[in-house]
């Protein structure tokens, strides 16, 4: 979250005043902002765009057993606990 802050106010305030202000490294900063996201990363965000359809689809009443169900029904193997973290 501090890093998403300076990158969000990096206009208003230098990088190194605000590194230093919320105690995280300039070089953990530029890490955080040239890093690429990992397969797993990029495979959830994927997952969380189908979990909200199918959840939009139900009228909002599914749970994750329900929406396990239909997405396996549509070819997709996800367990409950990652439908759960994909922050419905």
């Amino acid at each position: 979250m501090k890093y998403a802050w300076i990158k969000q106010h990096r206009g208003e305030f230098t990088i190194l005043s605000m590194c230093r202000f919320l105690q995280v490294s300039q070089s953990a900063y530029y890490d955080w902002l040239h890093r690429i996201p990992s397969f797993r990363e990029r495979e959830d965000e994927q997952l969380s765009g189908i979990v909200k359809k199918v959840f939009e689809k139900s009228r909002n009443t599914y749970g994750t057993r329900r929406l396990k169900i239909a997405m396996f029904h549509q070819g997709l193997s996800v367990g409950r606990r990652r439908i759960s973290r994909t922050g419905l």
